[in-house]
């Protein structure tokens, strides 16, 4: 990560502080698990989903973002296959994660609103988020095209700007 100008900075302290805001009381009672999402990607029992989701120990999803055994980058289990409660549990950590690391972990992939089926697994998977979290995520976006700009990642700006364009654009927050 090269080094951010004061306002990036300012941006990065702000957008923090409002991802535990708008996340704060979010928790994962009733929904999956990151490891019941792996057992789900291998095909596996029902028995084994339950002893997965028991292994996981987090009970707050701000004990994660600096948590080196937990990976929410592409790969088994995740992202497409976790529900709609742990998509908004996981995702907050994701967020911060990137956002004082300047790089994708994981999230860029889960936030796209692909046009690929009538469906659309991406906005049932965020249809729990209230407006609030939801300006967070376009904030987060908007935060990640500029962190792209500076460091002059040209294709990894365009990649952040298609991911908010999909489908997070109206809630973005109003440019002065």
């Amino acid at each position: 990560m090269g080094a951010r100008s004061e306002q990036l900075l300012r941006e990065q302290a702000a957008l923090l502080a409002e991802i535990d805001a708008a996340f704060a009381d979010v928790s994962r009672d009733g929904g999956m698990s990151w490891s019941e999402s792996v057992v789900i990607d291998d095909h596996g029992s029902e028995s084994e989903r339950l002893e997965a989701r028991r292994s996981d120990k987090d009970r707050h999803w701000s004990e994660l973002v600096e948590d080196n055994a937990w990976e929410p980058g592409v790969g088994c289990g995740g992202w497409s296959f976790l529900d709609t409660i742990g998509t908004r549990y996981y995702l907050p950590a994701a967020l911060k994660r990137s956002v004082m690391e300047g790089e994708d972990a994981g999230v860029q992939f889960a936030l796209t609103f692909g046009g690929r089926e009538p469906g659309n697994w991406a906005k049932t998977k965020y249809a729990i988020f209230d407006d609030r979290q939801r300006g967070c995520v376009a904030r987060f976006l908007l935060f990640m095209i500029e962190v792209s700009r500076q460091e002059e990642w040209g294709h990894d700006m365009e990649a952040w700007r298609k991911t908010l364009e999909s489908g997070w654009l109206p809630y973005a927050p109003k440019q002065e």
